[in-house]
């Protein structure tokens, strides 16, 4: 039976390794960092966590980040080898160097490189979102980035689209914070997503699409119009499960230690959330799998989503 890996992951080479550990990869990460978005002060601070770093103690790290079956294992022993650094900027440093290693790979792949800024827009907005949360700098996403850095996740338009290996070919669909759920935006996002397999993956072209998220939440049909941007979302998907749990409130809220007295009123969405909780109501993450004939009837119909959250 044929086994299908992740289309763009592999394991470092002779050639990345020495140029992770070559003093030219030091000087080209401010550049990169700037390059995705980064704030000027952050690349400072990212600058400064890896004045000293030396990769090549760190080697069997890395190289477990670009490996899927190595992930965890990795992760925690580089969390652990830079725990003093309670800031996460030691980390951070370190995956922006393999960057460097990511970003020749998406030209070896004939990828487009504005794909990989747009990807990597993930560690700027992660770090913005902290520190208005929270008033602080901290990076606490490692063992979700070594999807963006192995290039197994690759935002596309507005969604991001993770390649999952096994016995059939599975692409997980994650929203970004900032993604736009308008239906012309994300009838345009899936056909640029089906023209990126054609082009660069054809063996995955038919892979299922699957959904984990707090918007497939059946129950939110009750708390929004029938035009809105998430139930014109959640139509896309035929959902198989649903677990309560709290991740809509890092979503809407930013932050998830908020009581539910506490939580924020500045949209139409925040507020329908908060008097459904309020009166005793719950939320959860729903499982779904896209729908293909729901996509295409995404086709102009723009004019559905404007009413938004």
């Amino acid at each position: 039976m044929k086994v299908f890996n992740p289309p763009f992951a592999r394991p470092l080479t002779e050639a990345e390794v020495a140029r992770l550990c070559g003093d030219g990869t030091r000087a080209a990460t401010d550049a990169l960092a700037a390059d995705i978005g980064l704030a000027p002060d952050l690349v400072g601070l990212i600058h400064e966590a890896g004045r000293d770093l030396d990769l090549s103690s760190l080697m069997p790290q890395l190289e477990g980040i670009f490996i899927p079956e190595r992930w965890q294992e990795s992760v925690d022993r580089l969390t652990l080898r830079t725990r003093r650094d309670q800031s996460g900027m030691t980390i951070l440093a370190i995956y922006l160097r393999c960057l460097n290693v990511t970003r020749r790979r998406y030209a070896d792949f004939g990828l487009p490189d504005r794909t990989f800024r747009d990807t990597m827009g993930f560690f700027p907005r992660m770090l913005e979102a902290y520190r208005s949360a929270h008033g602080r700098v901290w990076f606490d996403e490692a063992n979700w980035a070594v999807r963006q850095v192995s290039l197994t996740l690759l935002r596309i338009d507005e969604l991001e689209f993770e390649f999952i290996g096994g016995d059939s070919p599975r692409v997980d669909l994650h929203i970004p914070s900032d993604a736009s759920l308008e239906a012309a935006d994300l009838a345009r996002t899936f056909a640029a997503f089906r023209t990126f397999l054609k082009d660069h993956c054809p063996a995955w072209t038919e892979a299922a699409v699957h959904c984990e998220s707090w918007l497939l939440d059946p129950g939110l049909d009750e708390l929004l119009p029938q035009r809105s941007r998430i139930r014109v979302f959640r139509g896309l998907f035929h959902v198989e499960g649903l677990q309560w749990a709290d991740d809509f409130r890092e979503w809407t809220a930013g932050r998830t230690d908020l009581a539910d007295a506490d939580l924020p009123e500045r949209t139409s969405l925040q507020r329908a959330i908060k008097r459904h909780l309020l009166a005793g109501g719950r939320m959860g993450v729903g499982k779904g799998v896209l729908i293909p004939q729901a996509v295409s009837a995404l086709d102009g119909r723009g004019d559905l989503a404007r009413p938004a959250q």
